[in-house]
């Protein structure tokens, strides 16, 4: 599990949690992987629980996409290239709680390449379904369309400031 908590903390490359951990690449890689696997179904993350120590619907929550290196197929699949690692990988959406720091959302496991993250924002197990009524998430960039502002979206089903 302090794979992937140091993942999801530091996000830093894998060689240089290889070196933290004194283990190889491939080790940290694998590990980390099953570690954020297993907390994506631990059942203490509830989303209701967005609201601990935080009564404000605007933000509600951070939400943000991590991509979890995998394996090379070969021949490459596109679709599975990851702009921020620069490598094969499968996208997550994380989205934690602005009082309480908790883990409140996870969802993926999904081709990085091919689901950016304001697509996997709106898939039927994104976020996007389980906001209310008025309620925003903070988020980048990542969660608007072509990088504009989110007042912008042809979609209003997902309202995000801007972090």
């Amino acid at each position: 599990m302090l794979y992937g908590f140091w993942f999801l903390k530091v996000y830093g490359t894998e060689s240089n949690a290889a070196k933290v951990f004194q283990v190889d690449e491939k080790t940290y890689r694998k590990w980390s992987k099953i570690a954020i696997q297993c907390m994506a179904r631990v059942s203490v993350i509830r989303w209701e629980n967005r609201f601990r120590g935080w009564t404000h619907l605007i933000p509600s929550s951070y939400v943000d996409g991590i991509h979890c290196p995998v394996q090379e197929k070969n021949p490459n699949d596109p679709d599975d290239f990851s702009h921020k690692i620069n490598s094969s990988c499968l996208t997550h959406e994380v989205a934690t709680a602005i009082g309480s720091s908790n883990i409140v959302h996870v969802s993926g496991g999904a081709p990085a390449g091919a689901w950016p993250d304001i697509k996997l924002a709106q898939s039927a197990n994104g976020i996007v379904g389980k906001l209310l009524r008025n309620e925003m998430v903070a988020a980048d960039k990542g969660y608007t369309e072509n990088g504009n502002d989110a007042s912008k979206l042809r979609n209003a089903q997902l309202s995000v400031m801007q972090s």
